[in-house]
Order: structure tokens, then C-alpha cells, then sequence
């Protein structure tokens, strides 16, 4: 990602990326959107969106990801989407009551208490 840092929509679905989420993503300052999904990211590493982050929406389902599902979002974040990936930890506890969120998707991974 560079020194990139005020993009608004970053789009990459459908790629096949392979590896880690480069956490650099998580500087992105103005960044709204990110869709990540149907890619073939792997792994635990997951980008930590600061409270103040802009974030609305973020999609990175359909990859490999796995462990724990990741629990620093924006507070602006309204969807975010991370079906279709290998998660297995317990449901962290600020997502298994979101009041911010209007949409959570998990499906199709082992999420304890899910």
C-alpha cells in the first residue's frame, strides 16, 4: 500500500491476493469502504482500525483467515462481513452485542457461541 493514505474506496475482491492482510491498510485515513473478499488472504493478521477510523463498511469474507475474528473496527463501521473464512475463537465480546454495527456477517466459520 505505500504511503497511500487518502483513499476512500479500496476495492480489491476477486483477486486471488494470497498471504497476509498488509496492515498498512489500517493507515488509511479516509478509508469508508474496504472490500477484500474472494481473495485467498490466509492467516491471523488482521488490519486494527483506530476508534476514530472512518471505516463504514468492511468485507473481507471468502478468504482463509483464521483464530480469532478481529475486534478493532472503527466506530463508524455499520457492516462488516467476514463469512466464508476459518475463524474458531470464541466471539469477541464487543461484536456478540454490537450497538454500532447493523450488520454482522459470520457465516460458514466454527465461531464458538455463534
Amino acid at each position: 500500500m505505500g504511503d497511500t493514505t487518502s483513499v476512500m474506496i479500496l476495492m480489491l475482491a476477486n483477486n486471488n491476493f494470497l498471504g497476509t492482510i498488509p496492515k498498512t491498510i489500517s493507515k488509511i485515513y479516509r478509508l469508508l469502504l474496504l472490500d477484500l473478499s474472494q481473495n485467498k488472504f490466509s492467516g491471523n493478521t488482521f488490519p486494527s482500525f483506530g476508534p476514530d477510523a472512518l471505516l463504514a463498511y468492511g468485507d473481507v469474507s471468502s478468504n482463509r483467515l483464521s483464530d480469532e475474528v478481529p475486534v478493532n473496527f472503527a466506530l463508524e463501521t455499520k457492516i462488516l462481513a467476514l463469512g466464508q473464512n476459518e475463524f474458531s475463537a470464541p466471539l469477541p465480546q464487543n461484536l456478540s452485542s454490537p450497538s454500532e454495527l447493523e450488520h454482522l456477517d459470520l457465516h460458514n466459520n466454527n465461531i464458538i457461541g455463534e
